[in-house]
């Protein structure tokens, strides 16, 4: 469990890096996109097919955690972005 939660801690430490943002703001992109995702029911059941059909998820489970939360990541990331009403990342 510890190995999980440090490679999710790494995985969102390199995302928001590349992304350009803190933690906070992606945690809190995050929350505001599962609340008014319409997909959010489905989550948890879609996250359990996707691993069934992959075949690298079924080499690794640790690995393909990493893999899954980022691609959830991403496409969270580029929905929010879209959206005035949810948090932006600050102008330069």
């Amino acid at each position: 469990m510890r190995q999980a939660t440090l490679q999710v801690s790494y995985t969102m430490k390199i995302i928001s890096t590349v992304l350009g943002v803190n933690r906070m703001q992606m945690l809190e992109r995050g929350r505001a996109y599962l609340k008014l995702s319409k997909y959010t029911a489905k989550f948890g059941q879609n996250l359990q097919e996707y691993r069934q059909q992959s075949p690298i998820c079924q080499e690794s489970a640790a690995h393909s955690n990493v893999m899954v939360i980022g691609i959830l990541l991403t496409h969270w990331w580029r929905h929010t972005s879209k959206h005035s009403c949810m948090l932006r990342r600050p102008s330069s």
